[in-house]
């Protein structure tokens, strides 16, 4: 996850769509997945809502 610019700079759609194509571009069919994100303290707290939002969202995407 990019804690660098996309988590703490970029707009609520932008963050969904990052973790979108990380659970998309990692997962496997043996599952297993785990995604290590944070927010440093000038992350706004919408930012960091988001990503967990997002996290959420995605944690059942399966392989098909």
């Amino acid at each position: 996850m990019d804690s660098q610019s996309i988590i703490p700079m970029g707009t609520l759609k932008e963050i969904e769509e990052h973790v979108r194509e990380a659970v998309l571009n990692l997962r496997s069919k043996s599952g297993g997945l785990i995604l290590n994100a944070e927010c440093n303290v000038e992350t706004p707290l919408a930012n960091c809502e988001a990503l967990c939002q997002a996290l959420e969202k995605y944690q059942r995407c399966y392989y098909n």
